[in-house]
Parts: C-alpha cells; structure tokens; sequence
C-alpha cells in the first residue's frame, strides 16, 4: 500500500508509522483527520475492499477521461476560456456516457505563452457524466487559479475519479426532486445530440458560441471523432481476408 509524501508526513505526525499502526488506528479518528481517505486508508490496511474480483485477463476500465486542445490563437477573455472549456467537455462527456462512467473529480490543465503548465483539480458536487457540469466545474476552476487577462495557449480537461453509472450514488435525487428532473432533461438532450453527431458528424451540431468562434474550438471535436473512426475503420480491414486474385 502506498500513500503520498504529504500524507505519509501527516501520518507520522499522529505517530502512524507502519500497516499496523495503521490498521489499529481509530477509523472515526482517521475519518476526522482526513476524510474519505483516511477510511480508505484504514480499510485497506485492515485488508477491507468491497471491489469485484477480477480475472487477469479482465480488460481495465479507464481511470480518466480527457481532452485537450492547443488553440489558433490565445484565449484572454472570460468567454473565449469559456468557450474553449466548453468545446472540450462536450467530448468528455460523450465519452464518458459511451463508457458508462462518472467523474466525481475533474482536474484542468493549463499552458500559457511560454509553454509552462499549471494543474488543478478539484471534487464534483456529486457524480456526472454531463457536459454542462462539466464545463461549469471546469470553468469555476480555472478562474480560481488563473489571473485574468493572462494569455492561454493549451487547455486540457479530464474527468477523473471515475465510478461506474450503477454505482454512481448520488443523494440529491432523494432530496432535490426538481434539480434531479433538470438534470434528467440535460442528460436526455446530451445523449439525443451524441446521436446526432455519431450519425451526422460532429459538426451537425453546435452551440453557436463554439460555431462563432475563430480559435479552433468549432472543429476539435470533429478531428477528434474522425481519428477514432479512422483508427476503428484501420482494425477492421486488418480483421478482413484478403482477397485471391488468382495470380501465382
């Protein structure tokens, strides 16, 4: 079991030093210090997981879902990062749905002029695989950490901390009924629009801010699903016989 060199300081200083001050360490005590994971990190010491078993051979799910974009030109203003997030999340939250997965975290990584990155990540308010809250989250982060004004040359958003949709629990549907309706709407008009696009292009449609803009945004998500079809189009003629000409 490993644990970060922040965490690890953290632990010596309550005086766990070892698996086994771990495992006889209060759980309560642990979750008051450190939250979720310092129950994690008191069940795994204890040798508790609830995780299916799986074979070896069992193809993994992915960990995170991103997408990132290198724009024509520096994005400075408010709504052009807006924009710009916007058109990324649209992709992450497609692949999300088709994985059936959820992010409870979302992490936005950002290059600036000179090249230089600036990562940030941060929890969701309950697990989504919708593009608007996405974007919202992604776009409440990125104005937390970056000064405004300041040119940006890259974004990159990636959806991480990921649970299956079945097992996504998520308790304002028990308590916000109306907030959940709203949501229910959001995630039909998300899927009928994957749809379309699949079908159509992911040009068909659009919002008319990522369409109006001259940054990039409006055809990243179009090359991004040409390459996956093109890559899916490449496995199937290498799974085709090739034909008998009859020559010798």
């Amino acid at each position: 079991m490993h644990v970060g060199r922040h965490m690890s300081e953290a632990l010596r200083g309550i005086n766990i030093c070892s698996i086994g001050d771990l495992a006889h360490a209060s759980r309560a005590f642990l979750s008051s210090r450190f939250g979720r994971a310092g129950e994690l990190l008191h069940d795994y010491a204890n040798g508790l997981d609830d995780s299916e078993v799986a074979r070896r051979t069992d193809k993994r799910k992915a960990k995170s879902i991103g997408n990132g974009m290198t724009f024509r030109r520096d994005l400075v203003t408010e709504e052009e990062i807006r924009i710009g997030l916007e058109a990324l999340c649209v992709e992450v939250g497609s692949r999300l749905r088709e994985a059936g997965q959820r992010a409870r975290g979302i992490a936005v990584t950002i290059k600036d002029t000179m090249l230089q990155t600036l990562t940030r990540q941060g929890p969701l308010s309950r697990p989504t695989d919708l593009s608007r809250e996405l974007s919202e989250a992604a776009n409440d982060l990125v104005h937390r950490c970056w000064k405004a004004g300041r040119p940006i040359r890259a974004l990159t958003v990636t959806a991480i901390q990921l649970v299956p949709v079945d097992r996504s629990y998520d308790p304002i549907s028990f308590f916000e009924g109306d907030i959940a309706e709203q949501r229910e709407k959001i995630s039909h008009i998300e899927t009928t629009l994957d749809g379309i696009r699949d079908r159509f292009g992911a040009g068909a449609i659009t919002s008319g801010a990522v369409l109006g803009s001259d940054f990039g945004a409006e055809g990243h998500r179009r090359e991004s699903q040409q390459h996956r079809k093109e890559n899916a189009n490449w496995g199937e003629k290498q799974k085709k016989p090739k034909e008998n000409t009859g020559k010798s």
